[in-house]
């Protein structure tokens, strides 16, 4: 694996960008000190709605299935 191949790889896999300057060896030293390639997430995790706000008014109370096709209602997390 080249200079390039090995930027391109810390970059997709890692997220993080390598200076170009070093040399190969202290580059893959670098790579490998980064250990495993995370996992992609490509679902968000959705938190259970437990309470809803008014947009308008800010009311805050607790999630009920009657309001859930109220445009005027959003979820609300706490903290």
């Amino acid at each position: 694996m080249n200079k390039d191949e090995l930027y391109e790889y810390a970059k997709a896999n890692f997220g993080v960008t390598l200076d170009r300057r070093k040399k190969l060896h202290d580059l893959q030293a670098e790579v490998d000190s980064l250990g495993v390639p995370r996992a992609k997430i490509e679902d968000e995790i959705a938190l259970p709605v437990k309470k809803l706000k008014n947009k308008r008014t800010g009311v805050i109370w607790d999630w009920n299935p009657v309001y859930a096709d109220n445009p005027d209602l959003e979820p609300y997390y706490e903290g």
